[in-house]
């Protein structure tokens, strides 16, 4: 009977450790939170394009930093990266609330709110690029973040059209860099960097 109790107490406390360990282990998320088709109406009148974020699963156990970034290629090559804005978790005794990521994009201007449980942060951010004469894409699908990541959450170039199949939301390296340079004379991207500091 001493047998089957401890063989029963050892399979619980494995069972227990392994359950918190796969919980810690849950990777990040940026989900895209859609806005009503009037909504959508509402801002393409006035000449806006809203992206809206919510970030789930932000690891507790380590400090990282969030920066949207704005790049801007002409024939390829970069000629502008400058820093939006950006966020950092740098005290692991406090639990990390930061919930929401919204991004205001106008023709000569990008408005940015990182919100959490208590407070909200705001700002703009100017563009020389007039992004109303630019073809755009912007990520709408739910996407993993692994700390270290960097993904182009926005794309516009100065060409009519747009490819259908572009990376965005993917991680980035070199390959779709090329691929969303590709034939442009103008690219304008925001990237999204998620880094351990």
């Amino acid at each position: 009977m001493k047998k089957i109790l401890v063989l029963f107490l050892t399979l619980m406390c494995c069972t227990t450790f392994i359950g918190c360990q796969n919980i810690k282990n849950i990777d990040t998320e940026l989900v895209y939170e859609s806005l009503s088709d009037k909504e959508e109406y509402l801002f393409n009148l006035t000449g806006n394009r809203i992206l809206m974020y919510k970030l789930k699963n932000i690891p507790n156990d380590k400090k990282y930093e969030f920066s949207l970034i704005y790049e801007v290629y002409e024939n390829g090559k970069k000629v502008k990266e400058d820093s939006i804005t950006s966020i950092m978790h740098d005290d692991i005794s406090i639990e990390s609330d930061i919930k929401t990521l919204g991004i205001n994009l106008k023709s000569n201007q990008i408005r940015y709110i990182l919100a959490d449980k208590s407070a909200t942060m705001s700002g703009s951010y100017e563009v020389k690029e007039d992004l109303s004469k630019y073809s755009k894409a912007a990520l709408t699908n739910n996407t993993k973040l692994t700390l270290g990541t960097e993904i182009y959450i926005y794309y516009a170039n100065s060409e009519s059209s747009i490819s259908g199949n572009l990376p965005l939301g993917v991680p980035i390296d070199s390959e779709v860099t090329r691929e969303i340079l590709k034939d442009n004379q103008s690219t304008v991207l925001i990237r999204l960097s998620f880094k351990e500091i």
